[in-house]
Order: C-alpha cells, then structure tokens, then sequence
C-alpha cells in the first residue's frame, strides 16, 4: 500500500512540476516578445532620426551648393558686362519659321487670278466663246479683216475664232486676215481649223501635198507615221498664223474592217494601245511645233454608223468600257502637248442620266473628265453648238448655259453667238452659274494662252 501511495504522490508531483516548467517557459516567450517589439521601435526611432539629420543636411548641402552657383554665375555676369562695358543684354529671337517658296507654277497661276480679277463678267463669258467669223461680224463670208471685225472684236471679245474653207482664198489672203484679227483682240485669241490627216481644209485650198487619213496611218503601226504627218499640217498651220487645231480623232471604233462605221476613215483603229501611241506622236507633233490641239471625240463615236453632229443617236457605252477605252488615249495626247478635249453630241443612256447628248451632260464633263480621269487643267469644249443635232432641240441661249453649267470650259460656234453670251450672263447673274465656275474656267483658257508671255516676263525679271 504504502508503495502505491508514494508512486501516486510522485506521479501528482511530476504533473505539478510539469505545469510549472510550462508556466515558466510561457512567461518567457512573452518577456522575449516584448523585449523584441521594443528593440524594433529603437531600431526604427533611431533609423527615422538618422533619416531626417540626413535629409536636414544634403539640403543644407544643397542650398550651401545654390548658393555658391548662384554667386559664381554672378561673378561670370559681372566678368562679362566688364568686358562688354555695360553694354544692355542681347536677346537672343527664336529663329523664324517661314513658308516654302512658291513653285513657278503657283506664281503663274497668281498672275492668272490678278489678271482675271479685274475682268468685267461679261468680258469673262465672251472669252469662254470660239465663233465662226460670219458670227461678229454679220458679213455672209469673212475673207479678210479690215474694219468690220476691228468694231466686231471692240464690242465681243470672243476666245477664238473657227475658219473653215469658205475663209481661205489664197495663203497670203489667209495669213494676212489673220493677222489683222489678231491685232484687233483685247486678249489672245485662239485662231483655228479643224484640219485632220486625210481631209484638210487649208492644204486642200493650198494645193499642199496629201497626207494619209489616220486609217492608214494605224494600219502602217508605225507611230512616227503619225508624228511626220501632223507634222506636215503642223508647219503650214505654224506659217499661217493658225494656232489651234481640233485635228486629231482620239476615237476607237468596233472594228477597223467595218468600213460602214462612220469614224472608220477618221480613226487610226480599234486597238487602244494602237490609237495610244498614234495619238501621243500626233500631238508632239503639234506641241513641238508651237500649236495648240484638241483630241475628240469623246466619249466616242466608233460604234456609230451614222453622224451624230445630224441626228439623234446613242451609244452603249458604260462609264467602264470609256475608261478602258479613251481614258489611256486621252492621257497620252494630254501628257504630250493636247491642251482640249472635245465632247460629241452623241447620247450615252448608260452615262448621262438626264436625257441630254453628251455635249450638255455634267456626267460627263464633271463626272467623267475631271472627278474620274482628273483632267483638272484640260480645256473641255463643246463640239459645234450649231450642228443640227443641238439646234432641233435647243436654242443657243439653252444649249450654251447648259453647257457651261454642267462643266464645258468653252461653247464652240453656237447658232447665235450674241444669245448665247447674253444668256451665260444673265445665269451668273441670277445665280444659276457661280462666277467662280466661270473663272474657273477661263484661267483653264488663259493658262494656255498667256503662258508664254508669262515666262518671258519672268525670264527678264530674272536677268
């Protein structure tokens, strides 16, 4: 018994003991504890002291270092102004920006606007006119030029005068009439034929050697075949006096076997590369030579088996197959010296949506030829405005507004030149035509006309 009462006593002390050993450990973890978060914040309260004493004197630094910049840079000034004797400070400008230089192109064209800022409106239309002689004159057939076209060309001052052969007698009688008009004109004139290879009115009536028809000379494929025959009416055009020619055909026809087409003489054929470079030489030829041209007619006649200038006809054309037709065509005369095209009577139902021939049509001089092809400074003239075609269906006061209106730069010998000048008057003046549509249009004239005088200006200018 009493063995097991002292295994008991023992057991029970060795679970006290162990109690108190717990006890104590507990209370020293806590003292460590403590011991620990104190440490830390005299660790931190130190660091943050430390922190600032060393904030505290790199600004003192600082500020010690401004200070001594400060003084040095007044010793440099004060160094300075001794030796430039108290002279005031020099500001320094920022440099100036300036604008490019004008192109001789942009110069030219504000010698164009100041030219035709002072131009009386009605001035302005009447050089927006090419008229037959017959038209401002009233005399039946216009062979010379003495005193009735001198009063003619005082009270209209037309763009350009059209001759044909009626007008031309002799070449001295021809080249003199000429010349008297073009001393008469208050602006430069274009003075012009319509002579193409194979049918020329001045060669015909000066007993000049023949010259192939275009036909011929696209079935040569030689384009210097092309060049040397408008080469020919190129010079005899130059000696007398002519400056402006609608001579060459631009048109590409269905066929180059179907003699029935009514372009088929007049065409250099149906392939567009072909007509291409025909075209191109052609109108170096004229460019070279001094003589403004004309390419027509656009938007094509090859398909025609009748003359459009007498009736009504039609075309099939979509704005896609002009494109693939003309657009290379026209680019390669324009590229190389044409300064015109001209638009045919035709109608284009696939084209032009307001029943007009083409001629009248804004979707063609404006959708076509200046938005789609962007022949931004080509003259574009109307062929003959007093072809039967036009004069059945419209007075020359309707077809010579419509025209200028829908985009036409210049209205080509209308029936009667005085009613249709009035009435492209009067429609700027009632606000039907902008002014600014017909200025447009006549610095797209005179950037032709006046620009040789221009660059003699500029080159004396420059001397």
């Amino acid at each position: 018994m009493d063995d097991n009462k002292n295994r008991y006593l023992e057991l029970i002390n060795g679970f006290q003991d162990t109690d108190e050993r717990r006890m104590t450990r507990r209370k020293k973890r806590q003292k460590a504890r403590i011991l620990a978060y104190v440490s830390l914040a005299v660790v931190l309260l130190l660091a943050g002291t430390g922190i600032f004493f060393v904030i505290k004197h790199t600004g003192l630094m600082l500020k010690a270092g401004r200070t001594d910049v400060a003084e040095e840079n007044r010793n440099v000034q004060n160094h300075i102004e001794d030796i430039l004797g108290g002279e005031e400070e020099v500001v320094v400008a920022p440099p100036v920006v300036t604008d490019p230089e004008p192109t001789e192109e942009e110069l030219f064209d504000e010698w164009l606007d100041s030219k035709i800022a002072v131009i009386p409106l009605e001035e302005k239309v009447m050089n927006l006119f090419i008229v037959r002689p017959e038209s401002i004159t009233g005399v039946d057939i216009v062979i010379q030029a003495g005193e009735g076209t001198q009063k003619a060309f005082e009270q209209y001052t037309v763009g350009g005068v059209l001759y044909s052969d009626k007008n031309i007698l002799s070449a001295d009688q021809f080249s003199g009439m000429l010349a008297n008009t073009r001393s008469y004109s208050k602006y430069p004139l274009f003075l012009a034929v319509k002579e193409e290879p194979g049918n020329t009115v001045l060669g015909n009536k000066l007993k000049l050697d023949a010259t192939l028809s275009q036909a011929k000379i696209g079935e040569s494929m030689d384009p210097y075949t092309a060049y040397t025959e408008h080469k020919k009416i190129a010079e005899y055009l130059k000696a007398s006096g002519i400056d402006f020619n609608f001579g060459i055909v631009s048109d590409i026809i269905d066929s180059k076997d179907d003699t029935s087409l009514f372009m088929s003489s007049r065409s250099f054929g149906a392939d567009p590369v072909i007509v291409s470079r025909m075209v191109q030489e052609s109108a170096h030829a004229y460019s070279e030579s001094g003589i403004s041209t004309a390419v027509g007619y656009f938007p094509g006649q090859g398909s025609l088996k009748d003359d459009p200038t007498k009736g009504v006809l039609s075309v099939m054309l979509t704005a896609d197959d002009v494109y693939t037709k003309q657009y290379e065509v026209l680019k390669a005369a324009v590229d190389n010296g044409a300064v015109a095209v001209v638009v045919s009577h035709e109608y284009a139902d696939n084209i032009v949506k307001d029943n007009v021939p083409c001629s009248l049509s804004k979707d063609i001089y404006t959708g076509l030829l200046r938005d789609s092809y962007g022949f931004s400074n080509v003259i574009l003239i109307t062929d003959c405005l007093d072809d039967p075609v036009i004069t059945e269906y419209y007075t020359s006061a309707e077809s010579c507004v419509k025209a200028i209106k829908a985009g036409a730069d210049m209205v080509l010998c209308p029936e009667n030149f005085e009613e249709g000048y009035e009435a492209v008057v009067e429609a700027v003046k009632s606000n039907v035509i902008s002014e600014d549509r017909i200025n447009d249009s006549l610095k797209r004239v005179f950037r032709v006309k006046y620009r040789s005088e221009y660059e003699e200006k500029a080159d004396e200018n420059g001397k």
